[in-house]
């Protein structure tokens, strides 16, 4: 520490970033061309993002029925940058993720993590309300009773690990 500097400066520097901070700095990635993450609230996979909302900059004529996380085609930036006539091939996107409309979660689109009638439900929401869904739903709902178990046998499971 230099002479004349107090050690109030030094924990001043130290404080937690504030919140309008925190919100600002995935713009700020954003605007850098840095690709986001966040991550599955049930299966903990990482759900990469370059765009959140229902129509991607980046694919314009994609309009999602959902706010979700997307990114672009990985495929079709390969396939542009190997072809002469990139400008001539469709802007794609892919839908990484989305939000559960009944409890906000952040769910991948994993079969056994969420399932989409007519909204996104994370795989604990459709069990709870399972007999609301249509009878051909029923294969969907089983897959997600297979992926997660009720949160009881998953702290069962969490304690026999240890």
């Amino acid at each position: 520490m230099m002479a004349g500097q107090s050690d109030a400066s030094s924990s001043a520097s130290a404080a937690p970033p504030s919140s309008s901070t925190l919100e600002q700095q995935p713009q700020q990635q954003q605007q850098r061309g840095e690709r986001l993450s966040t991550q599955c609230s049930l299966c903990a996979h990482p759900v990469p993002y370059d765009y959140t909302g229902k129509t991607p900059p980046f694919a314009p004529r994609v309009v999602f029925l959902e706010d979700v996380f997307a990114i672009r085609d990985p495929f079709a930036v390969a396939a542009q940058t190997a072809s002469l006539a990139a400008a001539s091939l469709p802007k794609r996107c892919l839908a990484m993720g989305a939000r559960c409309a009944e409890c906000n979660r952040i769910v991948c689109m994993q079969a056994t993590c969420s399932l989409f009638y007519q909204k996104r439900f994370c795989a604990l929401c459709a069990k709870q309300w399972a007999n609301c869904f249509p009878s051909q739903l029923k294969p969907d709902l089983e897959r997600l009773r297979e992926g997660h178990g009720s949160s009881s046998s998953t702290s069962t499971r969490s304690q026999a690990a240890e």
